[in-house]
């Protein structure tokens, strides 16, 4: 008795064994056609959940799928890993201390918008000051990060000067406790300030928004084959 030989191959099709068909053994025979084609199948499909190792996937609970874990930037070890860690090597980081020289950072996703890599497009004005990405890179590489910021930008205000030659009033904006002086008796809570003889006065909206600019959203977690 002996195995047979197996390839990592898709069989398009299984053969069927049927009753007139003769007892053939051996590596060619009809009556091992069937079972070298299922495992030729089996070793395609392995083949390719190797080959993904590093791939990242959106999962909707809060436990990774078998085979995957959540992208919070853990130490790994090196050996338990060796196959994520011959893609990833020391990208994202290592581990601190005595642990630095055995393991190796998954990237941290917790929380994070992901962008695609600009690779010298342009569609990314700012991928030059890209930051550290963990292991010392920056700029426009995979990996490296930025932080929140939004969009150079003014507001318009409008301004008339209806009562003084050269005497300015800036309306469009609430500003509590401030005497415009002369004229404006009909805007007392929407005159921002005034400035005369074309000298400029620094104007200050009112606070808006919440903590962050975001899109609306839904959390999910990013994993990472392994």
């Amino acid at each position: 008795m002996a195995n047979l030989t197996e390839k990592s191959i898709w069989e398009t099709g299984i053969y069927q064994l049927e009753t007139t068909d003769p007892v053939e053994g051996g590596a060619e025979g009809k009556s091992n056609q069937q079972a070298k084609q299922l495992a030729n199948r089996t070793g395609w499909l392995k083949k390719q959940l190797d080959d993904w190792v590093g791939s990242l996937i959106i999962w909707p609970t809060s436990t990774p799928p078998a085979g995957y874990l959540e992208c919070d930037g853990s130490a790994l070890s090196r050996t338990t890993y060796a196959a994520l860690y011959a893609v990833l090597g020391t990208t994202y980081g290592k581990g601190a201390g005595t642990t630095a020289s055995t393991t190796f950072r998954v990237p941290d996703l917790r929380g994070e918008f992901i962008r695609g890599w600009d690779h010298g497009r342009g569609i990314d004005p700012d991928r030059a000051a890209r930051t550290d990405r963990g292991d010392g890179t920056t700029g426009d590489k995979v990996g490296a990060r930025q932080a929140a910021v939004t969009k150079s930008h003014h507001h318009i205000g409008l301004y008339n000067s209806p009562y003084l030659t050269g005497r300015h009033y800036l309306y469009g904006f609430k500003h509590n406790g401030f005497n415009p002086g002369i004229g404006v008796g009909a805007f007392p809570n929407i005159l921002a300030g005034r400035h005369d003889n074309n000298t400029a006065k620094a104007i200050k909206t009112g606070d808006t928004g919440g903590n962050e600019t975001r899109p609306r959203n839904v959390a999910v977690m990013f994993a990472i084959k392994y």
